[in-house]
C-alpha cells in the first residue's frame, strides 16, 4: 500500500504520518495518546490514507501492548479498507435525503409497511392531507383499515390480501373513501409496490395515497353538464377560438338536439365555421352582427334565424357565451339554439293580419 510512498526504504525507519492526509494527523496522535493512557484497550479511528490517484477511507484499530510490569512498549494498529462502506453510507445518506426532500414536495401520503413488524412509517404528506399527527405512536394496518369508510373497508381488506397471497403480484392499486380529522372522507388513490423475499412472501409495501376528492367531485360535475347537454332540447354547439386569429371560430361539437333540429350531424358540421347556418335570405340579422359580440367577447342574444331543413322552414334563437380558461384566456364559445318556429310563425300571422287590416282601414278611409 504505502511502498510508492517511502521508495523501499526500511519502513521501522519511516515516519507513518506520511501515509495519512495532513486533516487526519490530529486523529492519529490523538489515539496514540489514549493507548498509552489507556493500555491494552483498542481504539478505533477513521483515517484518510492517501493513495497514488487520491485518498482512501480506512479504518485503524489502536492498542498499546505493556511489558511485564504493565509499561507501555508498543502500539499495534490494523487497518482496514472501507472504501465500499463509505459508499454504502454516503448512497444511503443521498437516498434517506431524496426521500426527505420528496416527502416534502408531494401532495401525496407517502408510507412505508413492514408487513412482519405490521408497522407503518408515514411521510409528512399524511398529516397535510389528513390532519392526523401520527409520528409519536405506532400505526399498524388496523390504524389504517379503521379510517376506510365502512362501505369500502371490506373490499379494500380482501383486494389487499390477495395480491399480499400472489407471489406473482408486484402493484396494487385501489381507490376509496379515508376518514379525516375533522370527521369527512377524502376521495383517494393508493399506488403500492410490493417487495417480496427470495420465497415469493410478502415483507413491505412501499406507497403513496393521493387526494383526489376534487378531481372526482369535477369528474361528477362534469358528467352531470354532460347528461344536461346531451339530453336537452335545445341545440348546442361548442365552438373553438382560432389560437391565431380570435375572429375564426370553428365547431367542435353538436349535441343531438342539434342534428334533430338542423338536420346537419356531426360530420357535415365538426371543424366548420359556424357562419354556413346563417345563409339564409330571410335572417334578418345576419352572422355579421354576431361576429360584432364575438370581436369582443360580448355574449349573444340575437333574435330568431332562418334555416331549413329539406323542404321545412324554422326559426331559432341563438345564445352564446365565451369561455375563459384557468389562465384567464378565452378558448371557446357555447352556444344554444332554441326551435321558436312556432313563435315566429304566429309572429309572422300576426304581423300579416295587422298589415291586412292597415290596408283595409286605408281603403274604407277613401270612402
Amino acid at each position: 500500500d504505502f511502498d510508492w510512498i517511502f521508495n523501499q526504504q526500511e519502513f521501522d525507519k519511516s515516519n507513518l504520518m506520511a501515509t495519512v492526509t495532513s486533516d487526519h494527523h490530529g486523529r492519529v496522535l490523538n489515539a496514540i495518546e489514549n493507548c498509552i493512557q489507556f493500555p491494552n484497550k483498542v481504539y478505533p479511528v477513521e483515517i484518510d490514507q492517501l493513495e497514488p490517484e487520491g485518498v482512501k477511507p480506512t479504518l485503524w484499530h489502536f492498542i498499546c501492548l505493556t511489558n511485564s510490569k504493565n509499561q507501555p512498549t508498543e502500539i499495534q494498529c490494523i487497518g482496514l479498507d472501507i472504501s465500499d462502506q463509505k459508499q454504502t453510507e454516503q448512497a444511503l445518506r443521498a437516498s434517506n435525503e431524496r426521500y426527505h426532500y420528496v416527502n416534502k414536495a408531494t401532495n401525496d401520503a407517502i408510507y412505508d409497511w413492514d408487513i412482519l413488524k405490521n408497522q407503518i412509517d408515514w411521510g409528512d404528506g399524511y398529516q397535510r392531507i389528513f390532519g392526523f399527527n401520527i409520528y409519536d405512536e405506532a400505526y399498524p394496518l388496523e390504524s389504517w383499515l379503521s379510517q376506510i369508510h365502512p362501505l369500502d373497508v371490506e373490499r379494500i381488506k380482501n383486494s389487499l390480501q390477495k395480491s399480499i397471497n400472489d407471489p406473482k403480484t408486484q402493484k396494487w392499486n385501489a381507490d376509496y373513501l379515508f376518514r379525516k380529522w375533522d370527521g369527512s372522507f377524502a376521495h383517494v388513490e393508493e399506488n403500492g409496490y410490493i417487495i417480496r423475499d427470495v420465497k415469493g412472501n410478502a415483507t413491505r409495501i412501499i406507497g403513496a395515497l393521493r387526494d383526489v376528492t376534487r378531481q372526482k367531485e369535477e369528474e361528477q360535475h362534469l358528467k352531470l353538464l354532460e347528461s344536461v347537454v346531451t339530453n336537452t332540447s335545445d341545440a348546442v354547439v361548442i365552438l373553438e377560438v382560432d389560437p391565431t386569429d380570435k375572429d375564426v371560430l370553428r365547431i367542435v361539437y353538436t349535441n343531438n338536439a342539434f342534428t334533430n333540429l338542423t338536420g346537419i350531424n356531426d360530420a357535415d358540421a365538426i371543424g366548420k365555421n359556424p357562419e354556413f347556418l346563417f345563409n339564409s335570405d330571410l335572417n334578418l340579422v345576419t352572422f355579421d352582427k354576431v361576429r360584432e359580440f364575438v370581436e369582443n367577447w360580448q355574449p349573444v342574444e340575437s333574435e330568431a334565424f332562418h334555416l331549413k331543413k329539406g323542404e321545412q322552414d324554422f326559426w331559432f334563437s341563438l345564445s352564446m357565451h365565451p369561455v375563459v380558461n384557468s389562465e384567464g384566456r378565452f378558448t371557446h364559445w357555447v352556444a344554444i339554439a332554441h326551435d321558436v318556429s312556432e313563435q315566429t310563425k304566429a309572429q309572422f300571422k300576426l304581423e300579416y293580419k295587422s298589415r291586412l287590416l292597415a290596408a283595409i282601414a286605408e281603403v274604407n278611409s277613401n270612402f
